[in-house]
This record gives C-alpha cells, sequence and structure tokens, in this order.
C-alpha cells in the first residue's frame, strides 16, 4: 500500500529577504575614494516628479563630465592636480558641491589660459549627455548648483 506523504521544511517564513549589496570603491591618483558608479547616490530620487527625475539624472551626468575631466587633470598635471597641494583642506569627495569646486578651482590654478574654453568642453559635452538622455529642460551650466 501507498501512502501519501509532503516534505516539511523547518524555515521560519518571516525571514526578510534582500539582495546583498555590494560596493566597490576606486581611489584617485589624490588619495579620494568614489564609489564606483554613483558616489554622491545623485540618481537616488524620494518623490519621483519628471522634474525630480531630470535634476537626478543632470546631477549624474555633471558628476561623470567632471570625474572624467580630473581623471585628465591628474594625468597632465600630477601631484599640481591634487586637491592637497591646491590649498583644498577638506576632503572634496565628501559633498557633490565641494567636488565640483574642486574641479573648477583645479581648472584655474593648472591651466589658467585656458579656463573659459575648458569650461565651454565640458558645457558641450554636458549638454550632449543631456539630450542623449531625453532630459527635457534647460541644462544650465555644469558648475550651476
Amino acid at each position: 500500500m501507498k501512502v501519501e506523504h509532503k516534505y516539511k521544511t523547518n524555515t521560519p517564513s518571516s525571514l526578510p529577504k534582500q539582495a546583498q549589496i555590494i560596493t566597490s570603491y576606486y581611489t584617485l591618483p589624490d588619495g579620494i575614494w568614489l564609489k564606483e558608479k554613483d558616489h554622491f547616490d545623485l540618481r537616488k530620487v524620494l518623490i519621483p516628479t519628471q522634474e525630480n527625475l531630470n535634476n537626478a539624472l543632470k546631477n549624474y551626468i555633471k558628476y561623470c563630465v567632471c570625474l572624467d575631466c580630473l581623471k585628465a587633470l591628474h594625468k597632465m598635471f600630477k601631484e599640481n592636480s591634487y586637491y592637497q597641494n591646491l590649498g583644498i583642506i577638506e576632503n572634496p569627495s565628501l559633498d557633490f558641491k565641494s567636488f565640483k569646486d574642486y574641479i573648477k578651482i583645479n581648472i584655474e590654478t593648472n591651466c589658467p589660459s585656458k579656463i573659459e574654453e575648458i569650461i565651454n568642453v565640458l558645457n558641450s559635452e554636458y549638454h550632449k549627455k543631456c539630450n542623449n538622455n531625453n532630459i527635457t529642460g534647460e541644462y544650465g551650466d555644469i558648475f550651476d548648483n
């Protein structure tokens, strides 16, 4: 005679299920540690309106363009482009405004004759990426708050 049966496991049903968050960092030559993707969590939106989504994406694009510029400055000017040698006391990776100020000071110090030209190139790159990402409204400039 065949007896029907079911296997039971003793796993609590109330265990929360969550993906493990893995954060990887990379170090710039001046010692700044940055999260690999979105260091300042600029893409986070608390209230998902179209305006808030556009602002989050614009800020993230500003971060990407600024980071590329900073990497280029580090390659060209080495130690002269490090925040410690520019008179910046606080680590610029603590907030996004300080990070943008670091890049602007870096350009003004190391490329005084080409400030306007470099900022125009950065703005052009920023506007192009905003356009490619279908952002609506005014883009502003890369160093706007």
